[in-house]
């Protein structure tokens, strides 16, 4: 089951009070301007998966972002976006949560 939440800009709600906390979340950034969303979920202790178009893989722009991604420690994760069962998103997202499952979170 997948809990989708609102949260209301400039609303600050106390660590304990949250409904799902930081370490519960996965969240998935497709451009640019989901950086930084993917840097504050992952140093409080969730995980950011980037996703990149796969037929760009071969452009050395694509590859500069994805070592970049990984060597200022924005992403937990990069992989294509292909959303198919057996993917890497697939087999990584399901990964993540029986993470979560054997930690009890």
């Amino acid at each position: 089951m997948v809990n989708l939440h609102i949260v209301l800009p400039g609303i600050f709600i106390e660590p304990e009070s949250r409904e799902v906390p930081f370490q519960k979340m996965i969240f998935f950034g497709d451009g640019d301007t989901d950086i930084p969303s993917m840097k504050m979920v992952r140093h409080q202790g969730g995980f950011s998966i980037a996703v990149f178009d796969q037929n760009k893989w071969s452009d050395s722009r694509t590859q500069s972002k994805v070592e970049k991604l990984i060597a200022e420690e924005r992403a937990n994760y990069v992989v294509p976006a292909v959303y198919e069962e057996g993917s890497q998103l697939d087999v990584t997202v399901k990964g993540l949560l029986q993470l979560f499952k054997r930690k009890g979170i």
